[in-house]
């Protein structure tokens, strides 16, 4: 399942929309209409619009939203908006509370920057301002003349967890992402710490959708390099 958030043409209203083949169908409108042909969809779903609401109400959310496709009436389809992707202007993914990164994670590209694989995780964080859309641009700041970008695999955590075992650890995970990891590094490796290089704006470039855990034995989706405004 790939859930998004999205707006329309001319519209500032936030949308949480679900993938179906090539185009987007608004979650909330599809719940609407299969109760209009006297389905039976979660409450909650009938005004849903941010792929969080999904994430704190865990796996029988998704089970919710599989049911609108799978077990609605076959003519609830056929009265909601369907949606090309050039139509709609997305939002990112998910609004998170925190975004955590993994420095130097990959051992070969620690070793393209001149710095020993690290022995322990090396935790940095990108700032909330930093979060971008699927092709919205990246703003290369006048502070800085050396912008890099890395693709990375971003991974959704949906429930509060501490010193969990390793084994467990999947069953926190609600699904996963793409991003773009971009980085001022003069300003990176100037600072000394890496919080204003990797946290200006437009800097969290996001994919259009996230993957729920249980479709995924690996996360596959769209990424965009850095573009001037």
């Amino acid at each position: 399942m790939k859930l998004a958030q999205f707006k329309t043409r001319g519209s500032e209203q936030q949308k949480l929309g679900i993938a179906l083949g090539d185009v987007v169908c608004d979650v909330a409108e599809l719940a609407r209409a299969v109760q209009a042909s006297e389905g039976d969809p979660a409450e909650w779903l009938l005004n849903a619009n941010s792929t969080l609401e999904v994430i704190r109400r865990g796996a029988p959310a998704i089970k919710e939203i599989d049911a609108l496709i799978t077990h609605g009436p076959s003519s609830a389809r056929g009265q909601v908006s369907s949606y090309l992707l050039d139509e709609i202007e997305f939002l990112p993914a998910v609004y998170p509370q925190k975004i955590l990164a993994i420095g130097r994670n990959y051992v070969d590209h620690a070793i393209e920057g001149g710095a020993e694989p690290p022995k322990a995780p090396l935790i940095f964080n990108k700032l909330s301002n930093s979060l971008s859309a699927h092709t919205a641009p990246i703003v290369l700041p006048t502070i800085s003349s050396q912008v890099d970008y890395e693709a990375e695999l971003a991974v959704i955590i949906g429930r509060n967890a501490k010193r969990i075992d390793a084994a467990a650890a999947l069953d926190y995970v609600f699904g996963y992402t793409l991003i773009n990891d971009v980085s001022a590094r003069d300003l990176q490796f100037g600072d000394g710490q890496w919080t204003r290089g990797k946290g200006l704006d437009t800097f969290a470039a996001r994919s259009v959708h996230h993957h729920a855990r249980r479709d995924c034995g690996c996360a596959v989706s769209q990424y965009r390099r850095a573009s001037e405004r």
